[in-house]
């Protein structure tokens, strides 16, 4: 419980820290807000695809093991049942 509360206190500091930068930096420009909020959108989707592709690199490794393991077990059932 407490890992989720904390991973929850850190996005939602990551969240406010990019908003501000971005609000920040797009503040005297004309049609600011609107291209302050594409940037924040544009660095969230950012950060999702990368942390999909950190998550698809573990899921092939998962995937290797399970078949692994699927092979020793299927193996395992045929010589009990001998």
């Amino acid at each position: 419980m407490q890992s989720y509360l904390a991973g929850l206190a850190a996005s939602g500091a990551l969240i406010s820290v990019l908003r501000m930068v971005t609000k920040a930096a797009f503040e005297k420009s004309n049609n600011g807000l609107r291209k302050g909020a594409s940037m924040l959108l544009f660095l969230f989707t950012m950060i999702i695809y990368i942390g999909i592709l950190y998550c698809l690199d573990w899921l092939i490794l998962i995937e290797y093991y399970i078949s692994k393991c699927m092979m020793i077990l299927s193996a395992v059932k045929v010589v009990s049942l001998k």
